[in-house]
């Protein structure tokens, strides 16, 4: 493929390290057998297992149902933003067995780590040397900081198949593409990154991608294991169309099924502009792998409806309006113009109390996207040691997002730096309350120093331990 640019607009401050994969394939025979005979992994079962090459970085894999050892396996290789890889493999478990996929989640690989592309190199080279792996079939997956560690091994290293791009897209806007790739996105219509994912999705069909967006109900979280089962569903029946796995009647029948029953309940909702960028997905994905006559005839009937063009109108006037105001929440917060955020998060607030399905979801993103700033810029100032421009940030934070461990973090953070111990003690206790459970945070001596000594922050580690377990 000619080497190819996207143009979508990216979020500001989200900065990723870029990285080269070694080539991974070019492991040899003898490594591959050494590693294969000396452990037995059972079917259905998971295991966290310590990379040969560096024993600090891990990885959780699961194998299927139908795992053999002797076989060649095709492989989904996840990255979570927050390292959790057990609980990413978790997700992909459905589609794994469904399928037959081996899947490999990083435990190491996470935001803001200095050392992604060893951990991507260690990880990539460990999996080809210990298991036989069909080279074909490599596919990788994340999300949201996970996802763009993902899609850049597609695009800088090549070599893999397609990519499952969850909450996030690729690292940075104008990214070339000098590689070809099936892309399945994942976003949730209160997502801040729905827009930028629409944008995207558009963007690589007009590039020549195999593409496909699957929007679910969520915000900037993790989709359930039926969304990513039918995404990897997807994948399987462009592999099938390519000739790199066997035609299966039955599966292309249940693809054809869950996709029409969809397309129809978005129908019945009168969601017609959807129902039409996914019909022209099922369209492209069937052809010249069945008759699609009788669909062609459907979709065109489809296309008489006159609500296709309002919606998509409305669509457009929507992103507009949501792109400028993200822009203007963005200065707002560089010039600490706090108080026409709190007004923001006020209006947004009513809005979200509408009947307008579109200006209600639009009002959660907006409310989301604050949080995200906030997020951001509480945790930039208390690096640089601004605790006052942090504390304006957090009042903020808390307005948008109350119930955010990361908010409450970060007030244990300033209190510590204040000397505010027992205050410190009790807005970390609260956030781990609330599911706070990244442990190599606490431990970071940027957030906490004082408290870090005392007994009652042992128990605080304990429980984010507990946290991430359960997670």
């Amino acid at each position: 493929m000619n080497r190819k640019t996207t143009s979508f607009a990216a979020l500001m401050f989200i900065a990723f390290l870029f990285f080269a994969c070694n080539n991974q394939s070019k492991q040899t025979n003898k490594d591959t057998e050494h590693n294969n005979n000396t452990t037995f992994y059972k079917a259905g079962s998971y295991q966290t297992i310590v990379c040969a090459e560096d024993t600090k970085e891990s990885y959780t894999a699961y194998f299927p149902n139908a795992y053999n050892p002797n076989e060649k396996l095709p492989v989904i290789i996840v990255f979570d933003a927050h390292a959790r890889g057990k609980l990413a493999a978790q997700k992909f478990q459905k589609a794994a067995d469904n399928f037959g996929y081996l899947i490999v989640a990083s435990n190491n690989a996470k935001n803001g780590s200095k050392t992604i592309g060893h951990t991507v190199n260690v990880l990539f080279k460990d999996v080809l040397s210990r298991f036989k792996i069909d080279t074909k079939q490599i596919y990788t997956a994340g999300f949201s900081g996970g996802a763009k560690i993902a899609t850049s091994i597609a695009v800088q290293q090549g070599g893999i198949a397609g990519v499952i791009s969850i909450a996030a897209g690729l690292p940075q806007a104008g990214q070339q593409i000098s590689n070809y790739f099936n892309f399945a996105s994942i976003v949730g219509i209160n997502d801040f990154n729905y827009l930028e994912l629409n944008e995207l999705d558009k963007q690589m069909g007009t590039l020549g991608f195999a593409h496909n967006l699957f929007i679910t109900d969520k915000g900037h979280e993790w989709p359930n294991d039926s969304t990513i089962n039918s995404a990897v569903e997807w994948m399987q029946i462009l592999a099938i169309k390519k000739g790199i796995v066997p035609s299966d009647d039955h599966m292309i029948r249940n693809y054809i099924d869950h996709v029409s029953i969809h397309i129809n309940k978005l129908i019945l909702e009168d969601k017609v502009y959807r129902a039409k960028q996914e019909y022209e997905v099922f369209l492209s994905s069937l052809k010249n792998l069945i008759d699609i006559s009788e669909y062609e005839k459907s979709y065109r009937t489809l296309l008489k409806n006159p609500n296709i063009k309002t919606q998509q109108s409305e669509f457009k006037k929507i992103a507009e309006q949501e792109g400028s105001k993200q822009q203007a929440y963005l200065n707002y917060f560089k010039n600490g113009q706090f108080n026409k955020i709190a007004q923001e998060i006020e209006l947004q607030r009513k809005n979200i109390l509408t009947k307008d399905f579109a200006q209600k979801h639009s009002a959660q993103r907006l409310i989301n996207y604050i949080s995200m700033l906030s997020y951001l810029f509480t945790d930039s100032y208390i690096k640089q040691n601004n605790l006052q421009a942090a504390e304006n940030v957090l009042k903020i934070y808390k307005l948008a997002d109350k119930n955010n461990p990361d908010v409450y973090f970060f007030e244990a953070s300033i209190y510590d730096k204040k000397a505010m111990d027992k205050k410190a003690i009790s807005s970390l206790q609260k956030a781990v309350s609330l599911g706070f459970s990244d442990v190599d945070r606490l431990y970071n001596t940027q957030y906490f120093n004082r408290i870090s000594t005392l007994a009652e922050f042992d128990l605080i580690i304990q429980k984010a331990k507990k946290n991430f377990d359960n997670e």
